[in-house]
């Protein structure tokens, strides 16, 4: 972690080509199973706000997005670090893209939601003891959340009462969320939120059982809140120059097709649905209208790109572009929208050709 904070402190900065004043937005979601969303075709209507946007054409839903990992810890250290997995490049040697952004001009607000004070495992150690190093908090963030809540609406609540919303010309909120985290009867408010109920799962296979399927209810009540929680991010910047980015770390299971739940191996033979679960995530872009009307090129570039193959430890090119931010660690061919990129071998879980495994 040392030599990954040394990294940090020797990066440079770069320049913004942005005149109007511009928010990014990243959302990092948690244990979402993409095929649980409704924009993603889901039965039942877990996710009626981003559904309602990309109605209105504001939300660009993204088809072929995949995690590097299906733990926490591993998708965040390459997610937050310029490196690509797909070339052998190590997150511990690569600069960390808050600190250019930082040093480009960037206002830079972090609200982690699993931001915690004890450690609560290895998992948690290991995540906490780098994103909040206090070296790295210092030339990487402008603001942080001290702590994260039991729910995510009272992160968002508590980062719009911080009044960092207006924090400068250009700004770049990150938001990380419990999301569905199991238990996931645990990450959502009851009563509001209890949309579905046993009665409203359809999965009959010979495993199942009221109990499960009232698991399964639970998972997509988080789902539902999760939707709410983003509407609320979204809401705070509809009028303004705007663009976000939403994704889950990973997914996840919840008796889908095996009698199982959370993230086990995957079994002989089951293997294309373990990456279908617990890899592949949502990814979606949310642009405003003032960002349209402002970035046409941009958009017909994200319109473009919806159906490429990804791997999310290259989204920082992504957000380079998007932020108009010009700097040398910037790669077009790992950058999902732009027209010089190169589709790249996408290995999950350190040995695993995703689409090798998925073409058999």
């Amino acid at each position: 972690m040392n030599y990954a904070i040394k990294v940090a402190e020797a990066e440079k900065g770069g320049s913004i080509t942005e005149k109007d004043s511009l928010h990014i937005i990243l959302i990092i979601g948690e244990s979402y199973i993409k095929s649980h969303s409704q924009v993603y075709g889901y039965g039942l209507p877990t996710t009626p706000n981003l559904k309602l946007e990309e109605d209105n054409g504001n939300l660009f839903v993204f088809n072929n997005v995949v995690s590097p990992f299906n733990g926490t810890s591993p998708v965040l250290k390459n997610l937050f670090c310029c490196n690509s997995i797909a070339e052998g490049e190590k997150w511990y040697k690569s600069p960390f893209f808050p600190t250019c952004f930082k040093r480009s001009g960037y206002t830079i607000n972090y609200w982690d939601n699993q931001r915690v004070t004890k450690s609560q495992g290895t998992w948690d150690f290991s995540m906490n003891s780098f994103l909040f190093d206090k070296r790295l908090c210092q030339i990487s963030y402008s603001e942080a959340a001290p702590e994260g809540f039991p729910y995510d609406d009272q992160l968002i609540s508590d980062f719009e009462r911080s009044g960092k919303k207006k924090d400068g010309k250009y700004v770049f909120d990150i938001f990380h969320l419990w999301g569905q985290h199991v238990d996931a009867s645990e990450r959502y408010p009851h009563g509001q939120f209890s949309r579905f109920s046993a009665k409203d799962i359809r999965n009959n296979e010979p495993y199942m059982t009221e109990s499960k399927k009232q698991d399964i209810a639970n998972y997509d009540n988080a789902t539902y809140y999760n939707d709410y929680v983003i509407n609320h991010i979204i809401n705070l910047y509809r009028n303004e120059n705007t663009v976000v980015v939403y994704f889950s770390d990973h997914g996840e299971e919840i008796y889908d097709y095996r009698d199982s739940k959370g993230r086990v191996e995957a079994a002989t033979g089951q293997e294309k649905n373990w990456l279908k679960y617990q890899f592949e995530v949502p990814f979606v872009i949310w642009c405003s209208d003032k960002y349209k009307a402002l970035h046409p090129d941009i958009v017909r570039r994200i319109k473009a790109s919806l159906n490429r193959p990804f791997m999310t430890d290259n989204t920082c090119h992504l957000l380079f572009d998007l932020a108009g931010l010009k700097t040398i660690y910037y790669r077009a061919e790992r950058d999902l929208i732009s027209p010089k990129f190169k589709p790249s071998k996408r290995i999950v879980n350190n040995n695993t050709d995703f689409d090798a495994v998925m073409r058999k």
